[in-house]
């Protein structure tokens, strides 16, 4: 990656992990696949926290790290209620540049990106992601 500001890092992990997922999928995803997907992101902390509560002593209070993820999964939770953004994978084209995306922050801008809440909404959004859009 080049010069990526720290907290540029969720965003690129985030094109990366359906990145990975588009590099084993043959074709562009379907509504139903896209909505599969997120929640296997959504999950990926799950057994590291399962770990980290089996690791702690009884009584003892949560680890910074246990605290910082389950925060971060509600965020997450909560993104998707609203409209979870991530790269656009229904689309054949724009799955072709994320497959073949090398991992630079610059290249992001020539592909599209979306929000998909969990009621099945699906709507555009920019690059850089801003709020709500």
């Amino acid at each position: 990656m080049v010069n990526l500001h720290i907290t540029d890092t969720p965003i690129v992990e985030r094109i990366a992990f359906f990145q990975s997922l588009a590099q084993s999928h043959p074709t562009a995803f379907t509504s139903a696949e896209v909505h599969d997907a997120i929640p296997t992101y959504l999950s990926r902390h799950s057994d590291e926290l399962a770990a980290l509560k089996t690791e702690r002593r009884p009584g003892r209070p949560a680890s910074t790290r246990e605290d910082a993820l389950k925060q971060l999964q509600a965020q997450e939770e909560n993104e998707f209620v609203s409209g979870f953004w991530m790269p656009d994978l229904e689309d054949e084209k724009n799955v072709e540049t994320l497959r073949s995306w090398g991992g630079h922050w610059v290249s992001l801008g020539t592909m599209r990106f979306v929000r998909v809440n969990k009621e099945g909404g699906r709507r555009g959004s920019v690059w850089p992601p801003k709020g709500n859009s």
